[in-house]
Order: structure tokens, then C-alpha cells, then sequence
């Protein structure tokens, strides 16, 4: 059960930030998702030098990164944003008919009901720059102090299936984690 080509070739496609330290990727295999988002970012947090890094990046073995012509790269692009941000992703699409962007919530709507801080976006226009509450993890770059923060408790991803008195609680790890760190203050796009 490998990892597609394409996939690794596309790793091999990103331009990386000058002058800083890159590590070489960290594949971890066999876990929920969930559980496997939380394990690298402990074995990250626990490498004396790892964990002195600015940035956590992920990508997903789904996630094709493409060349972009004209611009430093998908990387890069995610890399200008991270002084306003302490997350930024980028754009992809729920599989199915139609194609729903993983754009969730807007930080200015109330935040009391599952629908309101996860509501999907569509109010944005190819290139814009989204502040949002959440959003999937397939191409994903992390501020690595957002994990460093004391009130932040693991696990720090987890996938949900619950069910109670209240309704269903269905989330992926992503959510999961994002409606964790935007009740912290965190900043999502």
C-alpha cells in the first residue's frame, strides 16, 4: 500500500522559503487520520530540533500540488500570508456532485450552532485570501507555537462520531481541531 507518484513528485515541486531549515517530510501510515495528525505533531513537539521550527506543514497523500506559472508556488503562497494568519490552507474541494469548497465559517457570524462556525463558503472569488473558521488540512501551514499553547489540549485532532440527546456530532479531525483554536482566538484562511 504505497504512495502514489504523483503525490511524491509533487513534493519534490515545492519551492521552500530561502535561508530557513527544512526537514524532509514525515509520513506517518497506518492511523485514523485523527490519531496520525496528533502523533506527528507530538513526535515533532518532542525533537529537541523539530520542534524549534516556525512552521508545520501538511499535506495529504489526496492532495496533488500543482506548479503554479507565474507566481513562487502554492508553498510560497501560503508562507505571504502567515504574519496576518496563524493557519493558512489551501483551497480544495470535498469529492462529489457538485464540488463543495472546504471553506467553512466566517469568523464576523455567531459561533453558537455546528452550522454557524462551519457553514460552507462561497462568498470569495478565485485568488482572494478567505478568513474563515475551518477548513480541511490537505495542504496546510501551521504556526508550530499554536501547539506549544498550554490551553490547546490533546488530543489536538480527532475524528468524531457521537451521538446524544443534543444530535450528531460528526467531525473530521480538521474541524475538530479548528473549533478548538478559533475559541483560543486563533486566526483561520
Amino acid at each position: 500500500n504505497g504512495l502514489n507518484p504523483a503525490f511524491i513528485a509533487s513534493l519534490r515541486n515545492l519551492i521552500k522559503p530561502m535561508n530557513v531549515p527544512v526537514t524532509p517530510e514525515i509520513f506517518i501510515t497506518g492511523r485514523e487520520v485523527g490519531e496520525a495528525y496528533t502523533k506527528a505533531v507530538e513526535m515533532i513537539l518532542a525533537n529537541p530540533d523539530l520542534s524549534k521550527f516556525k512552521y508545520l506543514l501538511t499535506i495529504e497523500h489526496d492532495n496533488i500540488i500543482p506548479f503554479l506559472p507565474g507566481t513562487l508556488g502554492p508553498l510560497m503562497m501560503l508562507y505571504e500570508n502567515m504574519d496576518k494568519y496563524d493557519v493558512v490552507g489551501g483551497l480544495y474541494y470535498l469529492k462529489g456532485e457538485p464540488p463543495t469548497p472546504l471553506i467553512y465559517g466566517d469568523p464576523k457570524d455567531s459561533k453558537d450552532s455546528k452550522a454557524g462556525m462551519f457553514k460552507v463558503r462561497y462568498d470569495w472569488q478565485s485568488g482572494d485570501i478567505v478568513e474563515c473558521n475551518g477548513m480541511g488540512c490537505g495542504f496546510t501551514l501551521f504556526k508550530l507555537d499554536i501547539f506549544k499553547d498550554k490551553r490547546l489540549k490533546k488530543p489536538y485532532f480527532k475524528t468524531v462520531n457521537e451521538h446524544s440527546k443534543k444530535g450528531p456530532k460528526l467531525y473530521t479531525q480538521d474541524l475538530f481541531f479548528f473549533e478548538k483554536i478559533r475559541k483560543l482566538g486563533y486566526r483561520v484562511a
